[in-house]
């Protein structure tokens, strides 16, 4: 009777039901990453990042961190041990876009809480990106492409600062990745518009200085003030630069960054060399039509700046022959009105007065390149679940 106990015993020791139940949270982790994968690779994109957003961020460093594991593992040669889930390269691409995709839901709320959960996600799904293009010897653009796309689309919503911070770092901790660099320049070339302008400084034409955008900038215009607020903005400028350089260095076929170098070099006073930017942009037969009138627009600008007003007066004909619209309409009338012709600023006025500025890429021209993100992340989701 006894042995009969004992017998009893043992086998519910080793009933594999009571071993499944025992499986440790991390076990249980991975196991709901890869149903959320399998969602995601179907197309149910919310029950998947539902599944994830129940999970502390926690429990995702500690389940990527096995995962990845395993995968060192797989590529030294060594097969999954016994119940262990064969994670393939493709499953890992899965699991870091939707790492990304649970990061922009979090950044979406915009809570300081949610916006460093977003951070945290956006992490991990680079860290895998970055492991499975090490384990297949290949350069890999999906984490910059994600980190463009989340960035240029809290800079086409006004989010100056949020922008800043997933851009900046990822250029600055990422390999080059040219529309990045792109990016995190316009970010510096935008700032540098903000907390202070021609109104301080006497660029520009003299405009008044506009208002505040940055956190901590404050509209006192005392001795203290003044030059605090030009360090600022030629650190900026500087920044955007360096920034717009490198891009054009690792593609010189490139457009946006030649075309704000030049507007940036204008503001640093460097008119001779934003020209010669313009000039051989121009000649290039891929450029849009947007870039062909910010273009001539930049170019009337500097020729304003050097005192050639007749020059800049065609170049402002030829922007608007490009797109008729207000600003260049506004700019040729203040040319008018410099060169002595009342009447013709007056009718360039009145003109700009019924265009309308809908249609004026200038208008646009500190969100960034506004016009990207949607297609990217279609190219991402695509590209994630083959």
């Amino acid at each position: 009777m006894a042995v009969r106990v004992l017998i009893f015993v043992f086998s519910i020791a080793f009933d594999p039901t009571v071993h499944t139940q025992k499986k440790s949270a991390v076990e249980q982790s991975v196991q709901t990453q890869s149903e959320a994968v399998m969602l995601y690779r179907a197309g149910e994109t919310a029950r998947a990042m539902a599944l994830l957003q129940a999970m502390s961020i926690d429990e995702h460093r500690k389940a990527v961190d096995v995962i990845l594991a395993q995968q060192k593992r797989i590529v030294a040669g060594r097969a999954p041990g016994p119940g262990e889930i064969a994670w393939t390269s493709n499953m890992l691409r899965s699991l870091a876009a939707l790492e990304m995709e649970v990061g922009l839901a979090a950044q979406s709320a915009g809570t300081r809480h949610s916006i460093a959960t977003a951070a945290s996600h956006m992490t991990l799904g680079r860290s895998v990106y970055e492991a499975v293009a090490a384990a297949a010897r290949e350069r890999d653009t999906s984490p910059a492409r994600w980190y463009l796309a989340l960035g240029l689309e809290q800079l086409a919503d006004g989010k100056f600062a949020d922008a800043h911070d997933i851009l900046v770092p990822a250029c600055h901790g990422m390999e080059p990745y040219v529309p990045l660099l792109v990016a995190c320049g316009t970010i510096h070339e935008t700032f540098a518009a903000f907390p202070f302008d021609a109104g301080l400084t006497g660029d520009d034409q003299g405009q008044p200085a506009r208002a505040p955008f940055l956190p901590g900038w404050s509209a006192s215009q005392s001795p203290q003030a003044i030059p605090a607020a030009r360090a600022t903005r030629k650190r900026h400028l500087k920044e955007a630069r360096t920034f717009f350089e490198r891009a054009m260095a690792a593609d010189p076929a490139d457009t946006q960054a030649p075309l704000r170098l030049a507007s940036v070099r204008t503001r640093q006073g460097a008119d001779a060399e934003a020209a010669l930017l313009l000039e051989r942009l121009l000649t290039r037969a891929e450029l849009s039509k947007r870039d062909i009138y910010l273009a001539r627009l930049f170019l009337g600008r500097v020729r304003e700046r050097q005192h050639r007003l007749d020059a800049a007066a065609g170049a402002f004909d030829a922007a608007l022959s490009t797109l008729m619209a207000q600003t260049a309409l506004l700019a040729r009338a203040h040319n008018a009105q410099r060169r002595g012709n009342a009447s013709e600023a007056a009718a360039f006025a009145e003109r700009a007065m019924s265009s309308g500025g809908t249609d004026d890429p200038w208008w646009a021209y500190r969100f960034g390149q506004y016009w990207l993100p949607q297609d990217l992340y279609k190219a991402l989701r695509e590209e994630a679940r083959r």
